[in-house]
C-alpha cells in the first residue's frame, strides 16, 4: 500500500515505456531520420522483364519506409531517389566486382600469432610443441632435434567450418576447390632424401566423424633453407562417415534451429596438420587458404588489382547522381571465417577511395555460436565493419513466442556480456512465413503484426538504430510452398503492409525515432516473466522495478542514456506477450542524488510528474501486444 502522498501518481496507461533521467535542461531531439527500410529483392531481370508493376516503389514508399536493399542501375536512378537510405545489393553477375570479391574464402593464419591452447575447440593455431623461431619471432619452428617429438604436431587447427559450395550467385552451387599454402623452410642439408614433415587437410564433422581429404609427404630435398610454398588442394564431401552437410556448406547450422541431433563439443571444421617427422630444424611462417575462383585473387600480391576492379564499379555510381547510397551489399550472411578477410578487404578499399562502404547481413545463428565461439564477436573484431547489419527471425510453427523472443533477447544481449562494441547496428525484422511449411529448419510462420512489434521493439530495447524488413515481395518456392511477405503475389498490401505503415514507420518517422537516434544502450536491463518460467527474471536495475502484477506477463526494459549527455537515462518498456493486453507495474526510485525526477512521456505530454528525492513513483501501465514500446516513451528529468 502505497502512503497517501503518492496516491495521485497512480496510472492507467495504454502505451509501453522508455525511462530517461536528466540533469539539464530538456534537450530537444535531432532533427535525423530513423532508417527504415526493406528488402525488395529486386534483381536486374525485374527490370529488364517488367516483372513488377511500375507504382511499386510508390506503394513501397507509402508504407513509410526510407530505404531499400536492392539491386541498382542508372535505368533505376530516379525511381530510387526517394530513398534517403539505399543499399546497393548488386549480386547478380560476375562483373558485379563489389559484391564478388566480398564473396570470396580466403583466410591468413599466422603460426606464431593466431594461437589458443591445444585443447581449445574453438577456432585458432594450436601447438603440440615448438617454440617461438626466426628474426623477431615471427614464426614457429620445431628447435632441437629431439626424437621424441617425431609424429608429433607442430601445427594443428584453426578448426573452423567452410562453405561446400559457392554462395556468390553467378557461381551459386559450384563445388568449392580451396588451396591451402604452407610457408616451409628448414635448417640444414637440403640434398638428403629424408622425410622432414606431412602436411594434412583434415576435415571434421560436428559429430565426430573426420576425413583426411589431402596429405603429402616432404622429404628435405624437397624444402629449402629459404621459404618455400607448399600448396594443397581439397574439396569438402557431401558427407564424413554418416554425417551429411547441409546443401551448400559444411556447418551443422547456418539452416539450423534449434532441434540439432549432435551432440559433439569438440574441435570441428578444417584442420591444416603440420607433423613434424625428424631430421631436420623446420620453420613454419604461416598458412593460407583460398578458394581458387575468388580468393586466389585477394592474396596480397594480387590485391591492387582487386583495388582497381572495385572502385572502378564504384565510380560508376558517383556521389553527385547517387547522394542517396548509403552502402554496397556484400555476401549475404557470410557463414564461415573465411569471408571475413574478404569483406574486409573490400572495405577497405572502398573507404580508402572515398566510396560507400560494405555491409551486409549477418546471422548469429540462433543462440548466437559457432565454431564454438560468439561468431559476431569474431566478426566485428576481424573485419570492423562501418555498420553491423543482423538478423533474428523468431517466429516457427509449434514454437512459443516467449521461448522464441528469449532466444532472440539472449543473443542481443550478447555483445555487452561478451564485451565487443557494436555501435549503432541494424536490425533485420522477420516480416514473412512460409506456407506450408518447408523442410526441417525452414517453418518460419508469417508473424502478426503484434509479433512483428515485440520482435522490433526488443531490438530498440537493445540500441539498433535502425530497422529493416525482410521480404516485401511474396513469391513461390518450388512447386506449392509460398513465400508469404509484405505483398501478396499480386501486389496487394497485406494486413502486416498496413500494420508497418500505421505502428511502427509512422512512430520511428517521429519523435521516437529522432530520439532513439541519440541514445546509447548501456547493457542493462530488467526483465519479470512468470514464476513459472524458466528463464531467470531481474526484476530491479537502478532506478526501475518491475513489480509482480497480473497473471501472464513478459516483462524487458532496456535502459539508455544520451549520448550527448550520459546522465539523462532513459528505458524502454517491452510487452513480449504478443497474444494479450497486460498492465505493468512498475517503481521508480529516485536515487539520483539531485532533489527531484521529473517522469515524462516524449510522446504523450500529458504524463509529466515530479519524484522528489529519497521517494517513489508507482505506475500501473497497461501495454497492448500491438502497442509495446512506441506507443510511449517515459522520460525522467533530474534537476
Amino acid at each position: 500500500m502505497l502512503p497517501k502522498i503518492f496516491e495521485h501518481w497512480l496510472l492507467y496507461l495504454q502505451y509501453a515505456m522508455v525511462i530517461t533521467i536528466l540533469n539539464i535542461a530538456d534537450i530537444k531531439p535531432q532533427a535525423e531520420e530513423f532508417p527504415v527500410g526493406v528488402f525488395t529483392n529486386l534483381g536486374p531481370d525485374d527490370y529488364v522483364n517488367h516483372h513488377y508493376p511500375s507504382q511499386n516503389h510508390s506503394q513501397i514508399e507509402a508504407m513509410g519506409v526510407n530505404g531499400v536493399i536492392q539491386f541498382i542501375t542508372q535505368d533505376n536512378r530516379l525511381d530510387l531517389q526517394r530513398y534517403t537510405n539505399l543499399i546497393g545489393f548488386n549480386t547478380h553477375y560476375e562483373t558485379d566486382q563489389i559484391a564478388k570479391y566480398a564473396s570470396g574464402y580466403y583466410s591468413r593464419w599466422e603460426a606464431e600469432e593466431n594461437t589458443v591452447p591445444l585443447s581449445a575447440n574453438y577456432p585458432g593455431i594450436k601447438h603440440e610443441f615448438g617454440e617461438l623461431g626466426g628474426i623477431g619471432n615471427d614464426c614457429w619452428k620445431s628447435g632441437a632435434i629431439v626424437p621424441s617429438h617425431i609424429g608429433e604436431y607442430l601445427i594443428t587447427g584453426p578448426d573452423y567450418y567452410q562453405n561446400r559450395e559457392h554462395r556468390f550467385w553467378p557461381y551459386s552451387g559450384g563445388d568449392i576447390t580451396y588451396n591451402v599454402k604452407f610457408r616451409l623452410k628448414i635448417d640444414g642439408n637440403t640434398t638428403e632424401n629424408i622425410n622432414v614433415c606431412k602436411l594434412q587437410v583434415v576435415y571434421y564433422a560436428p559429430n565426430g566423424n573426420y576425413s583426411v581429404l589431402k596429405e603429402q609427404t616432404f622429404k628435405a630435398n624437397e624444402l629449402s633453407n629459404n621459404y618455400v610454398d607448399k600448396v594443397l588442394d581439397y574439396t569438402i564431401p557431401e558427407t564424413i562417415g554418416s554425417y551429411a552437410f547441409p546443401a551448400n556448406h559444411a556447418s551443422p547450422e547456418g539452416d539450423g534451429f534449434p532441434e540439432r541431433d549432435d551432440t559433439y563439443n569438440g574441435r570441428q571444421g578444417v584442420r591444416f596438420n603440420v607433423i613434424w617427422l625428424g631430421n631436420r630444424e623446420l620453420y613454419v611462417d604461416y598458412i593460407e587458404v583460398y578458394d581458387d575462383r575468388i580468393g586466389k585473387d585477394l592474396r596480397p600480391e594480387f590485391r591492387g588489382e582487386v583495388a582497381y576492379n572495385c572502385s572502378t564499379y564504384a565510380a560508376n555510381y558517383p556521389q553527385t547522381q547517387w547522394p542517396n547510397l548509403k552502402y554496397w551489399y556484400g555476401l549475404d550472411e557470410p557463414q564461415t571465417i573465411d569471408n571475413f578477410d574478404p569483406y574486409r578487404i573490400v572495405d577497405s578499399i572502398l573507404n580508402v577511395n572515398g566510396f560507400p562502404r560494405l555491409i551486409t547481413t549477418y546471422y548469429p545463428e540462433w543462440h548466437g555460436y559457432r565454431d564454438n565461439e560468439i561468431d559476431l564477436k569474431r566478426f566485428v573484431e576481424q573485419v570492423q565493419p562501418a555498420r553491423v547489419m543482423y538478423y533474428y527471425y523468431p517466429f516457427y510453427y509449434e514454437e512459443d513466442d516467449s521461448q522464441m523472443l528469449e532466444f532472440q533477447r539472449v543473443v542481443m544481449q550478447q555483445p555487452w556480456e561478451h564485451s565487443f562494441g557494436i555501435g549503432d547496428w541494424y536490425f533485420v525484422a522477420q516480416a514473412f512465413g512460409t506456407d506450408p511449411p518447408l523442410e526441417k529448419y525452414n517453418y518460419w510462420i508469417k508473424p502478426s503484426i503484434w509479433q512483428l512489434k515485440a520482435s522490433v521493439n526488443l531490438a530498440l530495447a537493445h540500441g539498433a538504430k535502425g530497422i529493416f524488413f525482410w521480404n516485401y515481395y511474396s513469391q513461390t518456392l518450388g512447386v506449392d510452398t509460398l513465400l508469404d511477405a509484405i505483398v501478396d503475389t499480386n501486389y496487394n498490401p497485406t494486413t502486416l503492409y498496413y500494420g508497418i505503415r500505421d505502428s511502427i514507420s509512422s512512430r520511428l518517422n517521429g519523435i521516437l525515432g529522432t530520439t532513439l537516434l541519440k541514445l546509447n544502450y548501456l547493457g542493462q536491463y530488467a526483465k519479470r516473466t512468470p514464476s513459472t518460467s524458466p528463464y531467470d527474471p531481474i526484476i530491479t536495475w537502478d532506478f526501475l522495478t518491475i513489480q509482480d502484477n497480473d497473471s501472464y506477463y513478459n516483462w524487458h526494459a532496456g535502459l539508455l542514456n544520451d549520448k550527448t549527455y550520459s546522465d539523462n537515462e532513459y528505458f524502454l518498456l517491452v510487452n513480449l506477450n504478443t497474444e494479450a493486453s497486460k498492465t505493468a507495474e512498475l517503481l521508480i526510485t529516485n536515487n539520483s542524488g539531485y532533489n527531484n525526477l521529473r517522469v515524462r512521456s516524449v510522446e504523450d505530454q500529458s504524463l509529466d510528474i515530479t519524484v522528489c528525492i529519497h521517494k517513489m513513483l508507482k505506475l500501473l501501465c497497461q501495454i497492448k501486444p500491438y502497442k509495446l514500446v512506441m506507443e510511449s516513451y517515459i522520460k525522467l528529468h533530474r534537476w
